[in-house]
């Protein structure tokens, strides 16, 4: 498990730790996602969509806010895993109103593939990537 977090008191706001579960990398995420820790998280999630065979989870549920440059970050991640012809997932918890809110007002629940629980990310079946 890679656990990684900023040096400094501010950005101490973000934990990302990376594992692989039934052969899929999951990132999990917890703290702010903003635009002191928006790149720590994208380059979790960036090297996870290079390593990863077919499928990337990027677990939010214990994320208490996610800024722009969060959303744009995922939406990187997104890009690169289509590129590749792999899939990345979303979990954002039944009630992390802090990470589905922004993700529904900019329309991006549509784009991305969001689940509640991390085991049902994992678990259901692979479409093809979307162009």
């Amino acid at each position: 498990m890679h656990k990684s977090g900023s040096g400094h008191q501010a950005a101490e706001q973000l934990t990302v730790a990376s594992r692989t579960v039934r052969d899929v990398l999951v990132v999990e995420l917890a703290g702010e996602i903003d635009i002191v820790t928006a790149d720590q998280m994208q380059e979790a999630v960036l090297e996870a969509v290079e390593a990863a065979t077919r499928l990337v989870v990027v677990d939010l549920t214990g994320v208490s806010f996610l800024g722009s440059t969060g959303l744009a970050a995922l939406a990187e991640g997104h890009a690169r895993a289509q590129d590749g012809h792999k899939w990345l997932r979303i979990v954002s918890g039944s009630n992390n109103h802090a990470v589905r809110r922004p993700i529904e007002l900019t329309g991006l629940d549509r784009v991305f593939a969001m689940f509640e629980q991390l085991d049902a990310a994992i678990s259901a079946e692979l479409d093809p990537p979307s162009a």
